[in-house]
């Protein structure tokens, strides 16, 4: 909890990230395996939502440089890659690195909820927290993107990592590490 005071001899600083994605997050990794096995779950239509991400070590970067803000006050900053992504996008480049074609299936957003439920409802039974969940599909299907020129600007933020470096980082490790 944030004193009320915190803006007048404090310094809070506060990141929103959008969605992290790197070595071990088990989310972006079940759709590296359906796309590795040649079906792509595709959102929306494809070009729809855009998102934004951020891969883990811009994130570190961005978490190192806010410690550094020492102002007195209350400060937020978006931090992501710095592009707008879609689930296109995200299937051409993880085809690329893995070297496979994937099938599109594209789910409407209504979909992805109940899908979500039934899948919540039935891991339930066996005393297990599913990777796809209520709370993970209401973040994929919303529009959700953000302008990190406050990060760039206040902190000297840069991300290191384009969306398509990133992920083809990413799955490297999966694949040095035999999880693909």
């Amino acid at each position: 909890m944030i004193h009320k005071e915190a803006g007048r001899e404090q310094s809070v600083t506060i990141l929103r990230p959008p969605a992290v994605y790197g070595p071990r997050e088990e989310q972006i990794f079940t759709l590296f395996q359906m796309i590795n096995r040649g079906i792509a779950p595709i959102v929306g239509d494809g070009e729809n939502p855009k998102l934004s991400l951020i891969y883990v070590d811009d994130l570190i970067q961005a978490i190192l440089k806010s410690a550094q803000q020492t102002n007195p006050g209350v400060f937020t900053y978006f931090v992501s890659d710095g592009e707008v992504a879609n689930w296109n996008r995200i299937k051409k480049i993880v085809e690329t690195v893995l070297g496979k074609k994937s099938i599109s299936i594209p789910l409407r957003p209504e979909w992805v909820k109940k899908i979500a439920g039934i899948v919540e409802t039935t891991a339930s039974f066996f005393g297990s927290y599913p990777v796809i969940n209520r709370e993970k599909a209401n973040e994929m299907i919303l529009e959700w993107t953000c302008s990190t020129e406050k990060a760039r600007q206040e902190l000297n933020y840069e991300p290191k990592f384009s969306l398509e470096e990133g992920l083809s980082r990413t799955l490297r490790w999966y694949k040095k590490h035999k999880w693909l």
